[in-house]
């Protein structure tokens, strides 16, 4: 894919689907759903307990016949947590409401935290493609390599995770609806920071993150060392963080790719 990219930029970037992207979202799927758990869950755990405890409060609140305003959480219709993210040109577009930005931005921030400290905790099945994707990008386009690496991990594994999050084992139980939506708003926001997108003045909030990439730039390019690194790798083992491997994992996720229609989708 490296070698017959024409368009640097859209390497591994999230609204491009591939043979290669497909391979490495089954394998992750197949062999690292503890790295997933144990990297983004205490967030969502957070996330869900704060959802449960502001219900406890308005249902207490509705009891009591105060009459208090509802959070802006409970209160807003849960289709307003979608976001997409344009795949032509390049901008992304919400209709979330002031509150619920914000709200996005801490999310997004929180998830982006718990990635660039999970580099120990990396399964080989994870570290050893996204290195090579990484090193291949090095050789062809430098100025492009952690772009398409972080594309890569956090749009094909981190972004499928969130939204779904029973499958990947993040929650023992499907989250609710609005809570869903907000985590999938938050997946693609993450995809959209590993692709290097920049965030526009009509986007409201989400430009802060804009800083917040900047700001983390070289935390990240130290993340994708800290998994190329081969001492970095065998203290994972010696620790035992390393998920184990099961056989056949990658003609498994072709079978997957090969009897799922429309799973490859050609770009032009």
């Amino acid at each position: 894919e490296v070698e017959s990219c024409e368009r640097p930029a859209l390497l591994f970037a999230p609204e491009r689907t591939s043979a290669a992207t497909l391979v490495f979202r089954y394998l992750a799927r197949a062999t690292a759903l503890r790295y997933a758990s144990s990297t983004l869950g205490k967030v969502l755990h957070e996330l869900q307990q704060q959802e449960a405890d502001e219900a406890a409060t308005e249902e207490a609140v509705l009891r009591s016949g105060s009459g208090a305003a509802l959070s802006p959480r409970r209160k807003t219709d849960s289709s307003r947590h979608l976001l997409s993210i344009s795949s032509t040109s390049g901008d992304a577009s919400d209709a979330l409401g002031a509150g619920s930005q914000l709200e996005l931005v801490v999310v997004v921030q929180q998830l982006y935290d718990a990635v660039l400290a999970s580099s120990v905790a990396a399964p080989d099945t994870v570290r050893t493609p996204v290195v090579h994707a990484l090193r291949c990008v090095e050789d062809k386009h430098p100025d492009h390599a952690v772009r398409a690496a972080a594309a890569l991990l956090l749009g094909e594994f981190f972004q499928r995770a969130l939204e779904q999050p029973v499958a990947y084992g993040l929650v023992p139980s499907t989250p609710s609806t609005a809570l869903g939506q907000t985590l999938g708003s938050a997946g693609a926001v993450l995809a959209a920071l590993g692709a290097g997108h920049v965030f526009g003045e009509s986007e409201g909030a989400l430009v802060q993150l804009n800083d917040v990439s900047s700001a983390k730039q070289k935390q990240l390019e130290d993340f994708f060392e800290a998994l190329a690194d081969k001492e970095h790798s065998a203290q994972r083992l010696e620790d035992g963080d390393a998920a184990h491997t099961p056989d056949n994992v990658m003609s498994d996720a072709l079978c997957v790719i090969v009897n799922t229609p429309g799973a490859y989708e050609s770009s032009s």
